[in-house]
C-alpha cells in the first residue's frame, strides 16, 4: 500500500507543474505501473497459466450414468432385432424388419385386408418369415386370433396341383404383403402365396382377379415378344395395339363367330396366334430364366374367412418363429 501512496504523491506533485500533453503521458504511465504492481501482488510469474486450467472443468458423466444409458437402450429393445411402428413400441438399435398397417384400419373384407412386412435395406442377410405369426389384440371385445405365415411358391405356375414348398424369404429392401383372405378367383390360374415377377401383371388383368393392392404391371411389350412381320395387316395392327400384360379374350357372338376382345375381322390364323402367344403361362416360358424376372415383393395369403383387424382399438403384433415379439402397431 505504501508503494501506491508514493506513486500517487509523485504524480500529484508534478501534475500541476507540467503541460497538458505531459500530464496525459504521466497518467498513462501511471496506469501501466499500477497494473504491473497489481500483477506482482497477485502472484506474478507464479500465477497459473491458461494451460494449467485455473477454472474447474465441467463434470464428466459418471460411469453409473453411462451404465444407465447402456442399460436403457438394451432393455428398450424388443426381443427380436426389429423396430416398432406403433405408438407403444420401443426403439431398437438394429433394424431388420418393419410392420406396416396396410389396409388393416379400414378394410372389412378378408381378401382386401392386408398388412406389410418390409426388410431393412441395411440387413446383411435375407430373413425367412415363414413360420412367423401375426396376432390381434387380446381383449374381451375382440376375438383373439393368431395366424402363422405359410410357405409359398417362388414361381407361381398356376397349376391346381402346385403345393406351397418355398419359404418366404425377404432380402434387404424387399417386402411381403400379407393378405388375410385368399384370391377369390381360381380359373384359369389358382393363386397361392407367390413372389411377384415380370409376368404377374397378366394375372392382374384377368377378369375376377382382384389383387389388393394392385399388382404393378411390368410385362414385356407384346409387339416385341415375337416376330409379327409375317402377320396379315389386320392381325399386325391388332397385336401392335395390345397393351402389356393383356391376355386377349376370345368370345363367340350369336352367329358363332369368334371375336378377339370384341373385335371382328381377324382371321382364324390370327386368332390362334394371339391365343397361343399372349398369356401368363406363355410369358413364363419365355422369361422365367431372365436375370430380372423376379420383383422384390411377395404376395402372401393367410386364407382366413373373417377379417383379422378391427378398425379401432386394436393391436397388430408380429412374432418370429420362436414366439418372440418382432414389431407391433397399436391404434385407437
Amino acid at each position: 500500500m505504501g508503494v501506491f501512496l508514493c506513486v500517487r504523491k509523485i504524480l500529484c506533485y508534478n501534475y500541476s507543474h507540467m503541460g497538458e500533453a505531459t500530464r496525459d503521458l504521466i497518467w498513462v504511465v501511471g496506469i501501466f505501473i499500477a497494473v504491473g504492481l497489481l500483477w506482482l501482488f497477485t502472484g506474478g510469474p507464479a500465477r497459473p497459466t491458461a494451460k494449467e486450467k485455473p477454472f474447474l472443468d465441467l463434470p464428466s458423466p459418471a460411469s453409473s450414468q453411462s451404465n444407465y444409458y447402456n442399460s436403457y437402450y438394451q432393455n428398450s429393445s424388443s426381443s427380436y432385432s426389429g423396430w416398432s411402428s406403433g405408438s407403444s413400441g420401443s426403439a431398437t438399435q438394429t433394424k431388420k424388419v418393419r410392420l406396416s398397417s396396410g389396409s388393416a384400419f379400414y378394410s372389412i373384407y378378408p381378401n382386401q385386408e392386408y398388412v406389410e412386412i418390409t426388410a431393412d435395406y441395411n440387413n446383411s442377410a435375407p430373413i425367412n418369415i415363414s413360420g412367423w405369426s401375426l396376432s390381434n389384440k387380446p381383449a374381451p371385445e375382440n376375438r383373439f386370433k393368431r395366424v402363422v405365415i405359410p410357405l409359398g411358391n417362388k414361381l407361381l405356375v398356376g397349376s391346381v396341383n402346385q403345393v406351397p414348398r418355398d419359404p418366404i424369404i425377404l432380402r434387404p429392401g424387399e417386402r411381403a404383403i400379407i393378405v388375410t383372405g385368399k384370391m377369390p378367383a381360381s380359373v384359369p390360374y389358382p393363386v397361392s402365396s407367390f413372389l411377384v415377377n415380370k409376368c404377374s401383371g397378366y394375372l392382374e388383368d384377368l377378369p375376377n382377379y382382384q389383387f389388393t393392392p394392385s399388382l404393378w404391371s411390368s410385362c414385356p411389350v407384346p409387339g416385341k415378344e415375337v416376330d409379327i412381320n409375317s402377320l396379315d395387316e389386320n392381325c399386325y395392327s391388332y397385336v401392335r395395339s395390345l397393351s402389356s400384360c393383356h391376355t386377349p379374350e376370345i368370345t363367340t357372338d350369336q352367329n358363332s363367330n369368334e371375336l378377339v376382345d370384341g373385335r371382328t375381322g381377324l382371321s382364324t390364323t390370327c386368332r390362334l396366334f394371339v391365343k397361343a402367344q399372349f398369356s401368363y403361362s406363355r410369358c413364363l416360358e419365355r422369361h422365367q430364366n431372365d436375370s430380372d424376372f423376379y420383383d422384390k415383393e411377395w404376395r402372401v395369403y393367410l386364407n382366413q374367412t373373417d377379417d383379422l383387424w378391427y378398425q379401432n382399438r386394436d393391436a397388430i403384433k408380429l412374432y418370429d418363429s420362436q414366439g418372440l415379439l418382432v414389431d407391433q402397431i397399436e391404434y385407437q
